[in-house]
């Protein structure tokens, strides 16, 4: 099943359909769709398509490869290349339409002198009117190296007609793996599952939230949490002390100093930084801002993919633990109330966020909002901070979008207990305005304040 990348389809296959040579980059996480979205782009393009997967070998040996994959294409065995910009000005100048699609291209690439050969390639494609019918896609999961490739002092600069870091699908889209579900089982798999598809496709339909959990995470050798291990080996672990730094963040938004205060109580004197910016070069963490009332931004950091944050919740260096007890014991034991009373809330946080930014894009409300961020008041007189969940900034003024993930629906009692938070920050909220996963009971007056439940979260008129 393929779902959502309309956009990304679209871009990819208008390049790919029109008449001048184009040079396209993809890049993203691992697992995260990016050979899927290609081929799916490709599909019902008429062209000689040469699809080359490469693996973690010299340039030669991949170059050799690649050279079979020409020779099977054009239905000549005795084509011969010195190099990949022989391979591109060959099928540059043959008769129809031509794309050379290199996936990983990384493992292929030696260093700048590999790029220059692309470059090279397509220089003298350029200079030649009779060299029309090329389109050359790269495609790779390491970040670090895809998204230099266009940089100011990289030969391929200014060479890519259209660049894609694919991310990870929303919530709105990666609930149609689970579609049949309700709306509070959607909340909880993307708590977990995220928006990566490939995790989203182990996702067995026939079996419950809680059954999925346990045989794709926590069970002997569980396939995502084998996936995850692999990833933390292949991409964190290279980092020193990142699944230190990682395991801190956890489920939390915390900001630099805290990070650095724990950190340095185990490692005094180690720097947090490299650590901290290669992780959100790899795309694993994520900064972002809260405002407060002196209107000065504080960055905070989170793990930006709940399964890393699942991970590092509740398997990360637990093995020992997980060999006293089964699968099923262990979550009861050790995940399943923190889960629903501390983790899922802050996930349906994110959702959320989510939503109000993707039904605001599409005017769905009857506000505009103009910024939406976290906020914190610090109330010097009473010594009280003060923090509000969402803030959306409008042209009247501030709404406080509260985010409820409770059992119980949310009550004019309620309403009051935020109300009276909300004016101790001198009244700069116009409105008030819920989120609530079980709706609301009946005194609440829907005119008076901003009301939205699951129904509206997962209305298909919101993307």
């Amino acid at each position: 099943m393929f779902v959502g990348r309309k956009v990304e389809i679209k871009l990819i296959k208008d390049k790919l359909l029109d008449s001048n040579n184009q040079s396209i980059i993809v890049y993203g996480r691992r697992r995260v769709g990016k050979s899927r979205l290609i081929f799916e782009a490709l599909k019902d393009i008429s062209a000689n398509i040469v699809f080359y997967e490469c693996y973690q070998s010299s340039y030669k040996d991949n170059l050799n490869s690649l050279t079979k994959e020409v020779q099977t294409i054009y239905k000549n065995q005795y084509l011969s290349f010195n190099s990949l910009e022989d391979i591109i000005i060959f099928m540059a100048s043959q008769p129809k339409k031509n794309i050379l699609y290199i996936d990983e291209y990384p493992l292929m690439r030696q260093d700048k002198s590999t790029d220059s050969l692309i470059k090279n390639a397509l220089d003298k494609i350029d200079l030649n009117d009779s060299l029309n019918n090329f389109k050359l896609i790269l495609c790779g999961s390491s970040i670090d190296v895809m998204s230099i490739l266009n940089d100011k002092d990289m030969p391929l600069h200014g060479r890519f007609t259209l660049n894609i870091n694919l991310k990870p699908l929303n919530y709105l889209e990666s609930s149609k793996f689970y579609s049949n579900n309700s709306n509070e089982d959607k909340i909880l798999y993307y708590s977990v599952f995220g928006g990566i598809p490939y995790f989203l496709k182990q996702i067995d339909p026939k079996k419950s939230f809680r059954d999925n959990l346990i045989d794709l995470y926590i069970k002997e050798n569980a396939l995502l949490k084998t996936e995850l291990n692999n990833q933390i080996l292949s991409e964190i672990s290279k980092i020193e002390n990142a699944n230190f730094i990682l395991n801190i963040i956890n489920n939390k938004s915390i900001s630099y100093t805290d990070i650095k205060s724990v950190f340095n109580n185990s490692y005094p004197n180690k720097s947090i930084d490299y650590a901290l910016n290669k992780l959100i070069s790899l795309q694993i963490i994520e900064k972002h801002y809260s405002f407060s009332n002196n209107k000065t931004k504080k960055p905070y950091y989170k793990i930006k993919d709940n399964s890393f944050s699942f991970y590092y919740n509740y398997l990360y260096n637990v093995d020992s633990k997980l060999m006293l007890y089964s699968a099923q014991e262990y979550y009861k034991n050790f995940i399943e109330d923190d889960f629903l009373t501390q983790f899922v809330p802050k996930k349906f946080e994110d959702i959320c966020e989510q939503f109000l930014r993707m039904g605001n894009k599409n005017n769905l409300f009857d506000f505009k909002l103009l910024d939406l961020y976290k906020y914190m008041f610090n109330d010097k007189t009473t010594r009280n901070n003060y923090e509000f969940d969402l803030v959306g900034e409008t042209k009247n003024g501030l709404i406080n979008f509260e985010c409820k993930y409770s059992k119980k629906p949310v009550s004019m009692k309620d309403i009051y207990i935020e109300n009276n938070q909300a004016n101790k920050v001198l009244n700069h909220f116009y409105k008030l305005a819920f989120i609530s996963k079980s709706g609301y009971t009946k005194d609440v007056d829907k005119k008076e304040y901003i009301l939205f439940d699951l129904n509206d979260l997962f209305d298909t008129k919101i993307q």
